[in-house]
């Protein structure tokens, strides 16, 4: 239902370079003749081009919205459901057998791993779109540039790979922030919980001097994250910008000339795109930061029961 909406949306987004593109016909025609008639035969195609335009809009509007609410409603759903089978297995095994799971990460459980897993279902019918989306922008593309497209391709190749060297880094970057995460949440909640025995023995200097270390050390990680996210959001927005120029620019210069509705029509395809090519590389991000969580999670729900 979520996907079959979403293709729908896009394939009424779809229809408008092409509407565009006959709507700049038209007035391209009128204005050649500047004595023309303004009678309804005359103007008829322009107001069935400009309101099948507004109508395919709205419809896509409409659709995109309502395959929102389902994103979210289903996102929701799932963490819940991961929230409450977490409880329900803290509640059937003993302290013996979780000795490996402190309750610092069942904060982490509960809090950061299950909120992953509403971004990845929130985005999934996003990224199924995208090879429907990208085929027949390309096939389009092709169609009016020809060969000067593979240029535009190869800019899409180059970024593709950008983001991936990038985001195998923010992996092993990721894995790294939760594993000092859960540290310091485990030195955490073992002095709010002992806080008597820290007050009468005066160790609350050595513990919160601790904490503060393994924060520090959290800090550090969390700032390599953040390079490494700044990096591949530069990325991300400096390619789709490049895109279009590098393929006006290769077909301007094997000698061929773009005209004006072509041009328009060309750059509200780009801008069709522009979204998907964005939130591509976000959602890899995100699969991969899941990924780290479910295999954390899987740990802990494969332990014995009572």
């Amino acid at each position: 239902m979520i996907v079959s909406c979403g293709l729908s949306a896009a394939l009424f987004n779809f229809c408008s370079p092409y509407l565009m593109l006959k709507m700049i016909d038209f007035i391209q025609e009128g204005t050649g003749d500047p004595d023309i008639d303004l009678a309804w035969d005359n103007i008829k195609p322009g107001v069935i081009y400009s309101s099948l335009l507004v109508g395919t809009q709205f419809i896509a509007v409409f659709l995109v919205s309502h395959c929102t609410w389902l994103q979210v409603d289903q996102g929701v759903k799932q963490m819940h459901s991961l929230v409450a089978f977490i409880y329900q297995k803290h509640g059937k095994i003993s302290n013996a057998t979780n000795k490996q799971f402190e309750q610092g990460e069942m904060v982490n459980f509960i809090s950061v791993d299950a909120e992953r897993l509403f971004w990845i279902c929130f985005s999934l019918s996003d990224v199924c779109q995208v090879p429907f989306i990208f085929g027949l922008a390309f096939t389009l593309f092709f169609y009016y540039y020809g060969l000067s497209f593979f240029a535009g391709l190869g800019v899409f190749l180059i970024m593709s790979g950008s983001v991936a060297c990038f985001g195998s880094f923010f992996n092993y970057i990721d894995k790294k922030v939760m594993k000092q995460k859960d540290a310091r949440m485990k030195t955490t909640t073992e002095s709010v919980n002992n806080i008597k025995m820290l007050k009468l023995y005066s160790w609350q200097d050595n513990f919160l001097e601790k904490i503060m270390r393994r924060r520090g050390r959290e800090i550090q990680s969390l700032k390599k994250s953040g390079i490494a996210g700044s990096v591949v959001i530069a990325l991300i927005y400096f390619f789709p910008s490049v895109l279009p120029a590098t393929t006006f620019a290769t077909y301007i210069g094997l000698g061929n000339t773009i005209s004006y509705g072509t041009a328009v029509a060309s750059l509200v395809l780009f801008n069709l795109i522009l979204e998907p090519i964005i939130s591509l590389p976000f959602f890899i991000t995100s699969l991969i930061s899941l990924m780290v969580s479910m295999r954390r999670c899987e740990e802990f729900i494969d332990l014995e029961v009572l």
